[in-house]
């Protein structure tokens, strides 16, 4: 029956949409392109709508319906031939991406804050930082790219008669094995700022000395993330930082972060 009535189908795929209208008896078309938003936005539902209601205006739609409710078979048409089975159920087209090129993969930007750091020299040197991360969520793993910059608050060693900071920067890239996991590798840098404090009455007016170094970093790590509450999450990283360092009970350092993330 659906053969002799007016019809309508909207393919929908990852970033474009076709608008297809047949007549009551399938004897005229119409067919409509469209390139969309991911996810769709009010103006393209609104948009999509619009265009699926001139495609219908375009075919005839109110004399089509008309004809439809009057009789399931179209007026003028001759009977089917006996092997015809006239009530078969119209068969919607295969899916658009089905038959064209898969579109291009819609990237998901990512902006979180974080606190944390390692635990090094009998201590865990720790601060917050931020982080920016850009991932293609329609590839397989949805691979991304991420950054982090942290700034490591002031921490005492040598008995607290000394102190250290440092601004610790991060880039590599990630993949999401599981629904919650994430592993990923990277590197960067850190700057320390060392200073040491004279012991008292040494001379030199006990001035304390502050010294500027660079360290290179290799990083692995496997964050764990929660369920997303309109784009926003709780993450949780367990990390691992490979160190070029002067200090060689330093070398390899463990670490632990807690990030809220939001993506779109």
């Amino acid at each position: 029956p659906d053969a002799a009535c007016l019809t309508a189908w909207v393919i929908l795929g990852a970033s474009r949409a076709q608008v297809r209208v047949a007549g009551a008896g399938r004897c005229r078309y119409v067919v409509r392109d469209l390139d969309l938003g991911h996810p769709l936005s009010p103006l393209d539902r609104e948009r999509l709508a619009q265009v699926t209601k001139a495609a219908l205006d375009a075919v005839g739609e109110s004399r089509e319906a008309i004809d439809c409710a009057r009789s399931p078979a179209v007026g003028a048409s001759p009977p089917a031939p006996p092997t015809l089975d006239v009530r078969r159920p119209a068969v919607p087209p295969a899916p658009l991406d089905a038959r064209r090129e898969p579109a291009a993969p819609s990237s998901s930007i990512a902006i979180g804050a974080s606190y944390g750091g390692t635990y090094h020299s009998g201590a865990f040197r720790a601060g917050p930082g931020v982080s920016f991360a850009v991932s293609e969520v329609a590839w397989r793993y949805a691979p991304e790219i991420w950054t982090d910059l942290r700034y490591v608050l002031s921490s005492s060693f040598d008995d607290g008669a000394n102190s250290v900071q440092a601004i610790a920067g991060r880039i590599g890239v990630s993949a999401q094995w599981w629904p919650i996991v994430r592993f990923g590798v990277g590197g960067g840098v850190d700057r320390l700022e060392t200073t040491y404090e004279p012991p008292v009455g040494s001379g030199a007016l006990d001035v304390p000395s502050t010294y500027r170094t660079w360290e290179a970093v290799a990083r692995a790590f496997a964050r764990f993330g929660s369920r997303s509450w309109n784009g926003f999450s709780l993450d949780a990283t367990v990390l691992l930082d490979v160190v070029h360092s002067s200090d060689p009970y330093g070398s390899v350092r463990g670490g632990f972060v807690v990030e809220g993330w939001w993506r779109s």
